[in-house]
């Protein structure tokens, strides 16, 4: 995977799933010199959300009502 630096949003998302699934199962990972642990499963997932709602502005190209998407009709002809 990139660099940190060179993470995209989707990467980013893609890494903290795989960090979370890792501590989940028992596993330790270590970030930034940092040993994460079971008891960090809250800050990661918190992480991760916030990855998510940046790839989905990132991906949103319709306009938005109350979280639905529309496109306006062409009355034109």
């Amino acid at each position: 995977m990139a660099e940190p630096a060179d993470r995209t949003p989707q990467e980013w998302v893609d890494f903290y799933l795989q960090v979370e699934s890792d501590v989940a199962s028992g596993k330790e990972r270590t970030l930034n010199g940092r040993n994460i642990r079971f008891e960090d499963l809250e800050q990661i997932r918190i992480a991760r959300n916030d990855w998510e709602s940046r790839v989905l502005q990132s991906t949103s190209t319709a306009s938005r009502i109350g979280g639905l998407r529309y496109k306006t009709a062409d009355l034109s002809s």
